[in-house]
């Protein structure tokens, strides 16, 4: 069996919170029952499982009809095609009086099969006089190739990681007659070698690399790029079939990741020497030359692997540091260490502006014969240098060691998220047959009946999974299931129960690694009911979805009871009879904040990790039972309980994932009057010193915040619904906090204190003017009595200022 293995690293390094599109299954939704698996105990039968055995039994088909999907129209994938395989479709009518074949059957690279991915192909008749057409169908130009690969002059499919046959006319009508839904018939291309799985990861210094897993056999792995001038138009992928898209090779290693991108040695860092007084070293810039896609082959021998999917850069492109906007405080010569700057502007790869504070080591100072050396770095990267100072005495090292701010200083953002991973190769390997059969017989095909050995096959499949039974839910959760689709459905039910095999035998359009990935990761991450789950793979052989839990079936049923019932018991609770939905909105943050805590034991475990995974004592702070039940967990636990919450609040909301400062993150968006705003139920007041501090904004000032949506929360090619433009919920402008000058600042302070209020929140349009905050604070202090100002202090976090006296 070949297993593609997905680990699930359920990390918390931030909180996401998706999207939502959800369809209420009814009785057939929610928690599934604990169906008994190979290697465990069997369970007592408790009251949900005495309620369970006495509904009627619930097959594929039953939840196929409700979606109304019982008709296939997808084939299973044809694997391990040759590179120069010519398709023939044998329809059951005369096709001659057709002026062009071209789209009778199209080739394409995205799984929609959408105008945009088609590719060249060369399309004719067999038989121009028999009553019956034989269509061929064969390529006419190679897409994803290089001057590096073997298949750029030739007659060849290409390189890509999969193809997709649509069949735009009825094979068995009579009459010539276009479909109304076209049939879809993955395809991939044989391979000496698999190609790796690569995906990328982030330090903490915000430093970019590329990591795949081993490819047994491999000798070497070609690095290749396709290049986007300024990292801001958008690339050429799978969905526009890959046009224009000529990767180059970049590089070659032996080991299994690359950072050096400028090919230096330097691993994407670059140093600036600087003469005159300093004379000093530093690191000026990092991520060198990090731009567009990114794919990697195994070699072996001269022989090559297809390529895999890309990473894309360009995803990063306004989160990942490059330099500073301006580079003085390399050479310019303070006075005094009160004259160093505290922050400072720093470029991304597509020169998106960040502000960053710099942080000092007033410990490895170098004093010389008329200045002072002060080490520092710019937070979130490895930009770092020397500082020159003119004179330095005691006090100004003590505010060196105090940091930038003067009192009750934020903490950090709270983050740890692991996202579900793939640590093996996409697709099947070279040794998997090209068509996955119903029985262990195995007769030859002909291949010039590939296509239609592949039609029998799939109905015969389909209709013995159609008939496999499914785990139920009890009647009286209140929890509803989230899917769109009857697979999604499926697999929610499935894995709510923990089963550890998942037969898709009845669902051929997940038996493509692309579909599978995009659908797996998203029913999870939008079933808070789905626990445990600690690694996925599948067997292309057996059709079988294999799934391992870090806990056990009877454990996770026990725990997903509680949480049902402590979900249920709040939302009566904190949500009051008439509670308009803002009001609902707010009542659930507020509950979280007031009434949970972070795990920074949790996140320590996982730093130390490096953010792949996490201890098994921490297996609940991960998912909705550590913050629901336990009242502790990190930003997967905050944004599960969020929208479990908020499911049963009757509000729409989904779990997003991505990165928040460039670390793993999960939190929530929110519909709101059909759009999608942004809520971290995480960094709230208690987590992080700020109250509402992403609280229903839109994606623009979640992006200012540093928070990077990523595609693993949901299907792909679905994301675009999830936009959130509108601003006007956002907590700081719907309650006037948000400050657009520092007269507007002195108004909004001056009532604050006339209001008797002990601390006022606001955030700035743009980066704060500390000088000219400072002085706005001693003019409206001067008009009150001393007890108000003498004891007050400010704290500085981003665009944020807090003032308490």
């Amino acid at each position: 069996m070949l297993f593609s293995i997905f680990i699930l690293a359920f990390v918390l390094s931030g909180c996401d919170l998706g999207n939502y599109s959800a369809r209420i299954s009814g009785n057939n939704s929610n928690m599934g029952s604990p169906q008994q698996n190979a290697g465990n105990k069997t369970d007592s039968m408790n009251a949900a499982d005495q309620a369970e055995s006495l509904l009627p039994p619930l097959t594929v088909l039953d939840i196929k009809q409700k979606y109304d999907s019982p008709k296939q129209t997808t084939l299973m994938p044809l694997y391990n095609v040759e590179h120069d395989k010519k398709f023939k479709f044998r329809f059951n009518c005369n096709m001659t009086d057709l002026f062009f074949y071209e789209n009778v059957v199209t080739v394409h690279t995205d799984q929609r099969a959408l105008p945009e991915s088609k590719i060249g192909t060369f399309n004719y008749l067999e038989d121009y006089n028999a009553d019956k057409s034989v269509l061929v169908v064969e390529p006419s130009f190679a897409v994803l190739t290089s001057e590096e690969t073997g298949r750029d002059f030739e007659t060849s499919w290409g390189y890509a990681p999969i193809y997709y046959l649509r069949v735009n006319y009825d094979l068995d009508a009579s009459e010539r007659t276009e479909l109304e839904k076209p049939i879809i018939i993955p395809f991939t291309i044989k391979s000496e070698l698999q190609a790796p799985h690569v995906r990328y990861e982030i330090d903490a210094d915000g430093r970019f690399k590329l990591v795949w897993d081993e490819v047994k056999g491999a000798e070497k792995y070609n690095v290749y790029n396709v290049y986007s001038s300024g990292n801001k138009e958008p690339l050429p992928g799978p969905e526009q079939g890959y046009k224009h898209a000529f990767p180059g090779r970049v590089g070659t290693v032996t080991n299994t990741e690359f950072q050096d991108f400028y090919l230096d040695g330097n691993d994407g860092l670059q140093y600036g020497q600087y003469q005159g007084k300093l004379g000093q070293k530093a690191i000026t810039a990092q991520n060198f030359i990090v731009n567009g896609q990114y794919y990697v082959t195994a070699v072996k021998d001269g022989a090559e692997s297809n390529f895999g999917p890309p990473v894309d850069a360009m995803e990063l492109s306004n989160s990942l540091p490059t330099f500073l906007v301006n580079n003085e405080i390399y050479y310019m010569d303070y006075k005094t260490a009160k004259d160093l700057p505290k922050t400072t502007k720093v470029y991304t790869i597509d020169e998106t502006v960040l502000t960053r504070s710099i942080l000092y080591d007033p410990e490895h100072i170098e004093e010389k014969e008329s200045y002072v050396l002060i080490p520092f770095k710019v937070e979130g990267t490895l930009l770092s240098g020397k500082a020159m100072v003119s004179s330095l005495d005691k006090k100004d090292l003590e505010v060196l060691r105090q940091g930038n701010t003067v009192n009750d200083n934020p903490q950090s953002s709270k983050e740890g998220f692991i996202q579900i991973e793939s640590f093996s190769a996409h697709g099947p390997g070279p040794e998997v047959p090209t068509i996955i059969r119903n029985s262990f017989f195995r007769s030859k095909i002909d291949e010039d009946e590939l296509i239609d050995a592949q039609r029998r096959n799939t109905k015969q499949v389909v209709e013995k999974g159609n008939q496999e039974s499914v785990p139920q839910t009890d009647p009286a959760n209140p929890v509803p299931v989230h899917a769109d689709s009857a697979v999604e459905e499926y697999l929610a039910l499935h894995l709510m129960a923990a089963s550890q095999k998942i037969s898709l035998k009845a669902f051929p359009e997940t038996q493509n690694f692309e579909v599978l990935y995009d659908t797996v990761d998203k029913v999870i991450y939008q079933n808070p009911l789905i626990l445990d789950v600690k690694s996925y793979g599948y067997d292309y052989r057996s059709l079988t979805l294999h799934i391992n839990y870090s806990d056990s079936k009877s454990n996770i049923k026990k725990k997903q009871e509680e949480i049902i019932a402590e979900a249920t018991r709040l939302v009566k609770w904190i949500i009051k009879d008439g509670a308009s939905e803002d009001d609902k909105r707010k009542a659930i943050y507020d509950y979280l904040n007031d009434h949970t805590r972070y795990d920074d034991a949790a996140l320590a475990n996982v730093e130390q990790y490096g953010f792949k995974k996490f201890d098994a004592r921490f297996n609940d702070s991960f998912n909705t039972y550590g913050i629901l039940v336990k009242k502790i967990g990190v930003c997967a636990s905050y944004a599960s309980a969020y929208k479990l919450l908020s499911d049963l609040a009757g509000l729409e909301s989904i779990v997003i994932t991505g990165t928040l400062d460039n670390v793993p993150h999960t939190w929530n968006k929110v519909k709101i009057n059909n759009e999608w705003l942004n809520v971290d139920p995480t960094n709230n007041e208690t987590n992080s010193g700020i109250p509402y501090w992403l609280f229903d904004s839109n994606d623009e000032t979640a992006q200012d915040m540093q928070f990077v949506i990523n595609d693993k929360y949901w299907i792909d090619y679905d994301m675009k619904q999830f936009a959130g433009k509108t601003n006007s919920h956002d907590y700081y402008i719907s309650h006037g906090l948000q400050m657009d000058s520092m007269e507007q600042f002195h108004d909004k302070l001056t009532e604050s204190i006339q209001q008797g209020n002990p601390k006022l929140f606001v955030r700035f349009d743009d980066p704060i003017d500390e000088p000219a905050m400072l002085d706005t604070l001693i003019e409206v202090y001067s008009g009150f009595p001393p007890d108000i100002h003498e004891n007050a202090v400010y704290t500085i976090y981003d665009n944020y200022l807090i003032v308490s006296h």
